[in-house]
């Protein structure tokens, strides 16, 4: 039941990310490795879907977690607005990777 319900939520992603925001999906996956493919948040990475715009932003600009910071280093600025639009837009999926 579980893993049918993660499917369904990854497909869901998928359709968001396609049809109301292009994210590029290698970026994306630089999330996933630390915050779970849901962006659901890890053992030690917290959840991330469905933060603040602002919140996210501001992890990759301004208050860049110390993990962080050779990630968000490498962006550009442009991805940083498209990932922190995106995220925001999760709804906060916070079940499934822990």
């Amino acid at each position: 039941m579980v893993k049918l319900i993660s499917v369904i939520a990854v497909s869901l992603c998928m359709t968001i990310s396609s049809s109301a925001l292009a994210v590029d999906p290698d970026l994306l996956r630089k999330c996933q490795l630390c915050h779970g493919k849901l962006l659901s948040g890890k053992k030690k990475n917290p959840p991330i879907a469905g933060m603040a715009y602002d919140d996210v932003l501001a992890s990759l600009t301004t208050a860049i977690p110390k993990k962080m910071e050779k990630v968000a280093g490498k962006l550009t600025e442009e991805q940083k607005v498209d990932l922190s639009k995106y995220i925001s837009g999760l709804g906060g999926q916070n079940d499934g990777d822990r």
